[in-house]
């Protein structure tokens, strides 16, 4: 690999800037020459893979991942495909607002999730907060009548 130094980071990788073309070189093996993306650019990998993996594993689709952290759609997608920059601030809403080790979500090790992080309650919390007051007893009611529901059919099954 020809000389490069380290011009500015990049999805937790160095880019440097090589002395052969006025190439830009990012050590995961992305790569810009003359100013045409190369190598893996593009491609779901990395930080991008397991974003993608995080709303899968949870079920729900790009347009609720996007609204849940504040951001577009597109932008929700570009996240997964790796064809946007991953900055810190992402990183950390992603882990705030879904339970998510951060360890996991920079390096693939460890666990997707933190321990004792309870994604479905939070949610649950969440959502409750943003209803009015007479959907909030609805809701109430609602999950009252599911319990009765569930020990009548544990009663049936006894």
């Amino acid at each position: 690999m020809p000389h490069c130094e380290i011009i500015m980071s990049y999805c937790n990788s160095n880019v440097k800037r090589c002395k052969v073309k006025n190439a830009l070189f990012v050590e995961a093996g992305i790569c810009y020459i003359d100013g045409m993306k190369k190598a893996l650019l593009g491609k779901n990998t990395g930080i991008s893979h397991r974003i993608s993996d995080i709303r899968k594993t949870l079920g729900i689709t790009q347009q609720k991942f996007a609204e849940d952290l504040k951001i577009s759609r597109a932008f929700a997608s570009a996240l997964e495909h790796n064809t946007r920059t991953i900055h810190d601030r992402y990183i950390k809403m992603i882990c705030l607002t879904y339970g998510v080790n951060e360890k996991w979500l920079k390096t693939g090790k460890g666990t997707m999730f933190e321990e004792g992080s309870d994604y479905k309650l939070e949610e649950v919390i969440s959502n409750f907060k943003k209803l009015d007051e007479h959907l909030q007893d609805y809701v109430l009611k609602q999950i009252r009548l599911a319990l009765e529901y569930q020990d009548k059919i544990k009663d049936q099954k006894d």
